[in-house]
């Protein structure tokens, strides 16, 4: 019976075909004027065809100037890859676009975007618009989503498990279920109107910048591959952390921090946490947390001056002590030298749990390092100005305690007992 009816079947494929292999067609509304140039990233696999300009079009990843004979521009073909960005775009429709993987028409007029026949889109960078809203329902394999500074509110990606990279900054996004989304790397999310955010699924995040939300917790218990964290300028007074042992940069300035532990963060090397209120003994255990640092840059902004709401005290003390662990103290000084601050020397301000209150003589010999009298138990540490130790032990009874320096040293030591500053000495003085 199949045999009787194969040439017909044939003929009636064929006959089809033209339909079912219907070339994608992409038209776009311009304001630009015509006869003015338009740049078009177009990668078709095929014949493509363009119409409303006046040049033949070229397949290609880089991007080629047209010139407008038309204000609507079709573009025709199996298209995979198509770049139209930054060209007064105030509509683009988009038919049959089945094999459609990478779309950039960012930097736009756009007021609507609609993808229901763009199911197979990998990237879709559709920032600097004037979006209100996002269907995303059509797109599941979308692996890279770049919709900052539009007017969203709503923007749903919950079913968008491939999705490595979202960036939905400078919106007016309240909520954002990431409860699929263990593939994602990159979060960018920041100056839009979430009060909380849930990453407890996103394992494999590197990179996150919530800044300027109204979080009042972030916990970050499930993300031990982050290595970089912009929190900055919510309201935050807790950062829940379990081990952090690639991140390299934390700035969680402007909160309302009371203290902060640092001591699962090895590779810290930035670390901003001005304008919030961390002092006193907490002040203290943040430094005491810090990691050591020898022949590295770092950056500890520590204290606004020029922020009237600033609460942070860290003390002439306490920025000695994190200096002798090789961290540069800086005044953030209103944002100056481009925010990388200036060196501080610390407050003035006596507080008696700034800086250890026993009475305890040292004294630099030519044997090394003498305290006395020092109680069994007491850790102390001599760092070197570059933030290195040079000395250290913990004492094994009660009686004068000699440290010997494992390296030669000159200039200025550090002395800390029980991880709170004891002394500044120098080669030859008793202190």
């Amino acid at each position: 019976m199949i045999k009787r009816y194969r040439p017909l079947i044939i003929l009636l494929f064929v006959a089809l075909f033209p339909f079912w292999s219907q070339a994608q067609e992409i038209r776009l509304k311009t304001q630009k004027k015509i006869g003015s140039k338009i740049s078009l990233t177009l990668y078709a696999e095929g014949d493509l065809s363009l119409s409303g300009v006046k040049e033949t079009p070229t397949s290609s990843d880089s991007p080629q100037e047209y010139t407008l004979e038309q204000q609507e521009i079709v573009i025709s073909g199996d298209l995979r890859r198509v770049k139209v960005s930054n060209s007064e775009l105030t509509e683009i429709s988009l038919q049959g676009c089945k094999m459609l993987e990478e779309l950039d028409c960012s930097q736009n007029l756009l007021t609507t975007l609609n993808l229901a026949e763009a199911s197979s889109l990998k990237k879709l960078f559709c920032y600097a618009n004037n979006l209100t809203h996002l269907d995303l329902s059509a797109c599941p394999l979308l692996e890279h989503l770049k919709c900052t500074n539009n007017q969203i509110s709503v923007l749903k990606v919950g079913h968008l498990t491939k999705l490595k990279e979202l960036t939905c900054s400078q919106n007016k996004i309240s909520q954002l279920d990431l409860s699929k989304m263990k593939q994602l790397e990159t979060l960018k999310c920041y100056r839009n109107q979430l009060a909380s955010l849930d990453l407890s699924a996103c394992t494999a995040l590197e990179k996150l910048w919530c800044s300027e939300n109204s979080l009042e917790t972030l916990d970050l218990s499930h993300n031990d591959k982050l290595r970089v964290l912009w929190c900055y300028n919510n309201k935050l007074s807790t950062i829940t952390t379990k081990e952090l042992p690639n991140l390299l940069w934390l700035h969680c300035e402007n909160n309302q921090l009371r203290s902060l532990d640092c001591s699962h963060m090895p590779k810290l090397d930035k670390l901003a946490v001005h304008s919030n209120a961390i002092k006193g003994e907490e002040m203290s255990a943040l430094i005491n947390s810090l990691p050591q640092k020898v022949g590295i840059k770092t950056s500890f902004l520590v204290i606004d001056t020029h922020n009237s709401q600033e609460k942070n005290i860290c003390t002439a003390n306490q920025v000695a002590l994190a200096s002798a662990k090789g961290w540069n103290v800086l005044d953030y000084c209103g944002g100056v030298n481009d925010h990388q601050g200036k060196k501080y020397n610390g407050s003035t301000t006596a507080t008696s749990d700034l800086c250890s209150d026993r009475e305890v003589n040292v004294l630099w010999t030519l044997e090394g390092i003498l305290l006395y009298p020092i109680e069994k138990g007491a850790v102390v540490k001599v760092y070197n100005l570059s933030g290195g130790i040079v000395a250290e032990a913990i004492a094994s009874h009660d009686a004068p305690l000699l440290l010997q320096l494992v390296t030669p040293s000159e200039g200025t030591l550090v002395v800390t007992l029980d991880g709170k500053l004891l002394r500044k000495i120098t080669k030859g003085n008793r202190l």
